[in-house]
């Protein structure tokens, strides 16, 4: 990216595409025009509902997961209390319960991994047109050293606790991932995969129908309201 506003003056043309025209760091995305109120310039806008209509993407909606695990913290006192909803913690203490939950080896990964496996093995059985959906589970590796290790590991006991099949679990350290993914893309028989920090924007997984966000993020997503099929 920073090479590429060299090579754009060397063209006649340029188009620039994005998913949103900004930058949570308020930078400016490279080679995008900003007008005299520090703006980007936008000369079409194609949203979702658009794409909905010409059926070039699918209904989307987002099922919430009530956690069953109950959250722990230690106040400035030393006291260490117990909750059950974000809403019971002090705001001071809410991004450190939050890390501690996504960390491998909780309770909420298995009820996340679960209730993907779920969706995919109903859409399949129930809805013909969807005899070929897939799942994916993308999610952090923690900052354990050897938590990679027990993601991959868990991916792989929940996934054969809840379906028949077990998991292609890929990492951003193994180079081997890269392909495994393209085999999980053109197979029609594989169902799930884990994907541990990878996979992002940009990945087009044919057929993938239920996707699981196990990680922190901080994206306005937009929520489609009476989706056909809970996708």
């Amino acid at each position: 990216w920073s090479a590429i506003g060299e090579y754009e003056k060397h063209a006649e043309h340029s188009i620039v595409q994005t998913g949103t025209p900004f930058r949570s760091d308020e930078n400016a995305i490279a080679i995008l025009d900003y007008g005299v109120l520090n703006k980007p310039i936008i000369n079409i806008k194609y949203d979702i509902k658009q794409a909905l209509s010409c059926h070039n993407v699918r209904p989307v909606s987002f099922e919430w997961i009530d956690i069953s695990d109950k959250a722990t913290y230690q106040s400035k006192d030393g006291k260490v209390h117990e909750a059950y909803s974000l809403e019971e913690i002090p705001e001071e203490y809410q991004s450190g319960v939050v890390d501690k939950l996504m960390t491998p080896g909780t309770g909420a990964l298995w009820q996340a991994v679960s209730s993907s496996c779920v969706h995919t093995l109903e859409d399949r059985r129930k809805i013909p047109e969807l005899a070929e959906a897939k799942c994916l589970l993308a999610c952090n590796s923690g900052k354990e050293k050897d938590s990679s290790e027990k993601l991959v590991e868990m991916c792989g006991k929940a996934w054969k606790r809840y379906a028949s099949q077990s998991p292609e679990v890929v990492h951003s350290d193994k180079p081997e991932s890269h392909e495994a993914i393209q085999r999980f893309k053109n197979s029609v028989s594989a169902k799930y995969i884990a994907a541990i920090n990878m996979i992002s924007e940009g990945t087009n997984i044919p057929w993938l129908m239920v996707l699981g966000v196990f990680r922190c993020i901080k994206l306005s997503l937009i929520h489609i309201s009476e989706p056909t099929r809970p996708y």
